[in-house]
């Protein structure tokens, strides 16, 4: 990327996060450990030069990657139709900012204004605003161009970063250090790094080291080895990519006619940075039909040192993301997830992070979804369960957006293909939510405390029946079965204002109907002390219908919501197959402005005591509900978004009489807090295939992300 050679300014660039985590400040590894990726920059318009055929005859191959500018300045910037065009091309598309070198505080009178504030903010905002109405998905990078010699400063590149903050796009920098460790951008990064450490994650790529002539994957082995890895600053960095080849400059044995193009190199592992364009609505293919297995729950991975999973000690850098392994990975109890399994149960653990961030996890080898799995704030430990469906060999891809963040991993059931057509198990039956146990006193439920609150002390577990209907709630028609057909229960697990940081466990009884009297190896939930937190569980029962808790610290009162049950074969009804989706966002209620995207529930704000109705059925590609065979629930993950209050919600069919005694989700006020959901959408009335959503107190945004649906 230099000004003023051949057709205009060339681009470099690169990265993004793929597979390998690269540690805490996701610091270079050595260069013979790295696989690579090579590709093409240019200020050009791809399409309209032919840079991708013309590359493809000089050097005998289509390029992996093509970079291109979001913003151009006078030129016609990236267009849809460039997007599809590269992309039905079988390239990825690396996103770059601006050739613009103008790295100053906006003066009046300046002849191209951006907007208001800090140029560092101004240039974030517009180059997010511009991927946003391309509709370029979440955790994509976009890199600032920044030449040798440019009079950047450490005030742009902090506000350029704090920008992106919200906005689930990556930043990034080009950054050209051809003269050294005293070039403006490499001591004007170290600075920022060292005033914010975050910083010290974003991807770099850099110019050098320029080699002569280039051949696209000549070897396994990357280019720079035997030279290190050069040009990078000399503090803490996330470098890359590097730039081998500039047309015009170091043209090597390129014929005359060759493309204008930079050709680069990159970590291969940081590849999901790169946009493969986008994914229309309905185009999936759903996984299923699926029947449950529930497992005894068992931990296959945990990026923290020190412990025996395929994890441990890589934790997840900023815009990193690492495959984990599911199937085949053997249980202390000597279970498994066969390899003929679709999707999987999961439950994720978020631990610690260095910066408030969210976590996506997806099929190892698919695109990096809009949705999201969990948002948590920097050093907090918090988990959500999580559907997924196997991607390439069995595994699935966690993605960290900010940060450095440990991650674990507890497998907990699996849905496969159901062998026959009759007496199948681990179909599902959904009922309405049903408070089934309350510890708190008065709460009639046969958990509750009579004079008193019924708490769980430190290191206690507790039995509890989840058949029947609680003592209660006389209205009661649909729960689980009596009479033992039920083989795991769907439950969301509420723990209420504990006295200490915990975390709690939910296992089934054993042979005995006996709970264990030692400490769980795995969590269901993790939380503060004065919390009120919950996280849904889906658990084998034992012989009385039932199901063990523990309390690990403190004292805690908890509460168990059911919303379905998976049959063993033998029930009288049949219920219904899972068909696993890609994370669809159906609704998100912030406005279009924000978001850079529409569903259907956006700028519907849910006010107090409020009601949103959301259409599911025969929405991107989820069935319609008329027909002989509709989906009646779904599996998805709600998120509460920066409420004005603390509150709670609670999901239900749109043709509920009123709405249950029951709770989904419960957050502070100006929290993103998720949980993940099963709920049955409605069978009659005006809203059929729909749920409603009731917002307790204050006023709240709320996100709906599918991970699929029983049909």
């Amino acid at each position: 990327m230099r000004a003023g050679r051949g057709r205009g300014l060339l681009a470099i660039g690169v990265v993004t996060i793929t597979m390998v985590s690269l540690g805490t400040r996701a610091a270079p590894v050595s260069a013979q450990a790295v696989s690579t990726l090579w590709g093409i920059d240019t200020l050009d318009n791809i399409q309209v030069d032919n840079d991708l055929s013309e590359t493809q005859s000089t050097l005998g191959a289509l390029p992996q990657f093509a970079g291109q500018y979001l913003v151009w300045g006078g030129e016609t910037p990236l267009t849809s139709a460039d997007a599809q065009f590269i992309s039905s091309s079988g390239v990825a598309i690396l996103l770059i900012d601006s050739p613009n070198q103008d790295f100053g505080e906006q003066t009046q009178g300046d002849p191209n204004p951006i907007g208001p504030g800090p140029q560092g903010t101004a240039d974030a905002q517009q180059a997010i605003a511009r991927a946003q109405s391309l509709g370029v998905p979440t955790g994509t990078a976009i890199f600032r161009d920044v030449e040798a010699g440019s009079p950047i400063t450490t005030d742009y590149i902090d506000y350029y970063y704090s920008a992106f903050q919200g906005s689930r796009y990556v930043p990034g920098f080009y950054e050209n250090p051809n003269g050294g460790t005293d070039q403006p951008f490499n001591s004007q990064y170290c600075a920022a790094v060292q005033n914010n450490s975050v910083i010290g994650s974003v991807p770099l790529w850099s110019s050098s080291p320029e080699k002569q002539s280039y051949t696209p994957y000549a070897s396994q082995t990357p280019a720079w080895t035997g030279s290190g890895f050069p040009g990078t600053p000399s503090c803490d960095n996330n470098t890359v990519a590097w730039q081998y080849l500039e047309r015009g400059i170091n043209s090597g044995s390129w014929p005359g006619d060759a493309p204008n193009v930079d050709v680069d190199e990159f970590n291969a592992a940081y590849s999901s940075l790169l946009w493969d364009g986008p994914l229309s609505p309905g185009t999936y293919t759903p996984v299923g039909p699926g029947a449950y297995t529930a497992l005894q729950p068992f931990r296959v991975c945990d990026t923290r040192s020190g412990n025996s999973t395929e994890c441990s000690g890589s934790p997840l850098g900023q815009g990193q993301s690492m495959n984990v392994q599911v199937t085949g990975v053997t249980s202390p109890l000597g279970q498994s997830v066969p390899s003929t399994a679709q999707s999987v149960v999961l439950n994720v653990t978020a631990i610690s992070g260095t910066a408030g961030t969210f976590l996506s996890v997806f099929p190892t080898g698919s695109s990096l979804p809009t949705a999201s799995n969990l948002n948590v704030n920097a050093e907090t430990t918090q988990a959500n369960l999580v559907v997924a469906a196997l991607g390439t060999g069995g595994q699935v891809s966690i993605y960290n957006s900010l940060g450095s963040i440990n991650v674990a991993v507890d497998v907990e059931g699996y849905f496969a293909a159901p062998a026959g057509s009759s007496s199948v198990p681990g179909l599902f039956h959904t009922i309405a939510p049903l408070r089934i146990c309350d510890t708190r006193r008065g709460t009639g439920t046969l958990c509750s405390g009579s004079s008193a609150d019924n708490l769980l002390g430190a290191g206690q577990w507790t039995r509890v029946v989840v058949s029947g209907c609680p003592t209660g709630n006389p209205s009661c028609t649909a729960s689980v079965p009596t009479n033992g057909t039920a083989e795991a229960v769907a439950l969301n697990l509420t723990a209420v204002s504990g006295t200490s940081f915990t975390y709690m466990s939910v296992v089934p009884p054993n042979s005995e109907d006996q709970c264990p009297s030692g400490t769980p190896g795995f969590s269901n939930l993790n939380l503060n002390a004065q919390t009120n937190l919950p996280n849904r569980v889906i658990v084998p029962l034992g012989p009385d219908q039932d199901v063990c808790v523990y309390n690990s610290l403190g004292s805690n009162n908890f509460v168990l919501d059911v919303n379905g049950w998976f049959g063993d074969g033998s029930e009288t009804s049949q219920g219904a197959s899972f068909y696993a989706a890609p994370g669809l966002r159906i609704c998100d209620t912030r406005s279009a402005a924000t978001t850079g995207y529409t569903t259907e529930c956006s700028g519907d704000t849910v006010g107090s005591g409020q009601v949103l109705p959301i259409q599911v059925a025969g929405v991107d590609g989820i069935p319609a509900a008329g027909g002989s065979s509709p989906p009646v629930a779904i599996i998805a993950n709600v998120t509460a978004v920066n409420g004005t209050s603390f509150t709670y919600f609670t999901l239900y069919p749109a043709d509920s009489p009123s709405t249950p005694n029951a709770s989904d989700l419960n957050v502070d006020a100006q929290q993103n807090t998720p949980n993940l959901t099963i709920v049955q959408l409605a069978q009659t009335g005006a809203h059929v295939g729909a749920v409603d959503l009731y917002n307790s107190l204050g006023t709240i945004n709320a996100i709906l992300d599918v991970a699929g649906w029983f049909q």
